[in-house]
């Protein structure tokens, strides 16, 4: 989360899984009979023993940047959903007490103190109900990717194409709702004279372990299949969730909005949206293979048993 160089992290057209059922993501330099060469945004050129790899994927496609932070708060909108309330209207036109409404307007202006704090590309909330929103020029299938670190617990909502940048249950949008054991989605819809909330799925269970002496922190993507209608969870490159909502899409506008569900500090950082090509992590389909040789799937779903010797890459000028 300090102030780093910024770089370039849209070449990605490969996934490597080492044995231990991590993922890496890279740009494949080539293959030999020891090392496999994989340049990364994140750490550089990297060289991994063949013996410590279990899958390869080449050819991903490569995805086209919609947004990346710079450094600069241009078009986010701060915003607190407990400063909203109508602090004077009741129904069938009664009145407040005027200690009951001193009172209200007391409350409403120390919630508008609470909000996210924004310094180089990093958000910092400082109470419950802060909020930041922004809309983009998202695509149908969109990776929304961002760095998160809290300190006494995790919860974090986030809206996806929400039409309200000001809070997050009034407008039409997906709500996921993230703590670091567990996550759900909610569906929002809202109208004139209408407004509806419902569950997506079922509540999904994990458990995000930090480094002792160290502030806990993840990797965060979400992506979105409009056509679909399926939204997944992926935690440090691992998928945790996955959400396929029966009803239309409910998602009505081009926001993404994060609110802060704890008095507990968070950061949010690296905010990141791409178009997505629709892959997942998770395992890769080997049925056939043999395991005393390698073994090749083709994009034509044919199969090849053999030695694998060695992968070159050409680039084009």
């Amino acid at each position: 989360f300090n102030e780093s160089k910024k770089v370039d992290s849209k070449r990605q057209n490969c996934r490597i899984t080492p044995a231990n059922g991590d993922e890496l993501s890279g740009e494949l330099n080539g293959m030999d009979e020891k090392q496999l060469t994989l340049k990364t945004w994140y750490g550089g050129e990297l060289k991994i023993n063949r013996d410590a790899i279990h899958t390869v994927i080449p050819g991903q496609s490569i995805s086209n940047l919609i947004y990346q932070d710079e450094g600069k708060k241009d078009g986010w909108v701060f915003s607190n959903s407990s400063a909203m309330l109508n602090i004077a209207k009741l129904p069938n036109g009664a009145v407040l007490p005027p200690a009951v409404l001193e009172r209200r307007r007391a409350q409403a202006e120390a919630a508008s103190k609470i909000k996210w704090a924004y310094d180089n590309g990093t958000f910092q909330s400082n109470g419950s109900n802060a909020q930041i929103g922004r809309n983009f020029d998202m695509t149908d299938r969109v990776n929304i990717e961002f760095d998160v670190e809290w300190t006494s617990s995790l919860s974090l909502y986030i809206s996806l194409f929400t039409d309200n940048l000001k809070h997050y249950s009034q407008g039409n949008s997906y709500s996921l709702r993230l703590s670091q054991s567990s996550a759900y989605l909610y569906r929002y819809e809202s109208g004139p004279n209408m407004r509806r909330s419902s569950r997506v799925g079922t509540t999904h269970s994990y458990n995000m372990r930090g480094q002792p002496g160290k502030a806990p922190q993840a990797h965060i993507s979400i992506r979105i299949d409009k056509p679909k209608k399926l939204i997944a969870l992926i935690i440090n490159d691992t998928k945790v969730a996955e959400w396929k909502d029966p009803g239309n899409f409910a998602g009505k506008g081009q926001g993404i909005l994060y609110r802060s569900g704890t008095t507990g500090t968070m950061r949010l950082a690296n905010i990141r949206v791409s178009e997505w090509d629709g892959s997942l992590p998770g395992k890769v389909d080997i049925t056939g293979g043999n395991s005393k040789e390698d073994f090749v799937r083709l994009a034509n779903e044919d199969t090849l048993n053999g030695k694998l010797l060695s992968i070159t890459v050409y680039f084009l000028q």
